[in-house]
């Protein structure tokens, strides 16, 4: 079913003159005929009153679910200049739950090079993101940048087994207990 986009003055349902050319010459549609308008961001279903002048009725208030059912990760390999910002926001808008950027051995990009500023950029941008969709599950897997550029070397096996790496992690660099420590269920 075809949507038109209206406007309201005076609790009058405006049409512009190509819609209501298309609704009753191209469409086809008679007197008591459904169609979908859109009025203020809502979808209703309207029934046509009469053509000269042109009025129709709401008949129901469309309700309708934009979001995602499913959970995409997006793993991105580095891209050059601001393409990885870019990919980020407009994958977040798309509904993309979790975003892993790697590098391969041929990226030009080489983003652990500069992880730290890069790492701050792309928190602003998912942290903005959140601002958007607030339902969305965001996840920084900055920690993990630091394990496979080589400057932090992984948390023995036991500790990871137990689920406990981030607890190593913050032993060894006692600078991350300010950071993590408001995130603990006490």
């Amino acid at each position: 079913m075809q949507r038109y986009f209206v406007t309201s003055n005076n609790n009058e349902i405006i049409f512009s003159t190509d819609d209501i050319f298309h609704i009753s010459v191209v469409m086809r549609n008679k007197i008591n005929d459904l169609i979908e308008i859109v009025l203020d961001s809502n979808v209703y279903l309207a029934k046509i009153i009469s053509f000269k002048p042109f009025k129709v009725e709401i008949v129901s208030k469309i309700e309708e679910n934009h979001e995602l059912n499913g959970f995409i990760r997006l793993i991105l390999c580095s891209l050059r200049g601001d393409k990885n910002e870019f990919v980020i926001q407009k994958a977040v808008e798309l509904g993309v739950k979790e975003i892993i950027i790697v590098e391969s051995i041929r990226s030009v990009s080489k983003i652990l090079d500069k992880k730290d500023s890069k790492l701050v950029r792309y928190k602003k941008i998912i942290k903005e993101a959140q601002k958007l969709l607030p339902n969305a599950l965001f996840i920084g897997v900055g920690g993990s940048f630091d394990v496979w550029s080589g400057t932090v070397e992984r948390a023995p096996e036991i500790w990871q087994k137990l689920g406990l790496e981030w607890l190593y992690r913050t032993i060894k660099e006692p600078q991350r207990f300010k950071r993590i420590f408001p995130t603990l269920p006490l």
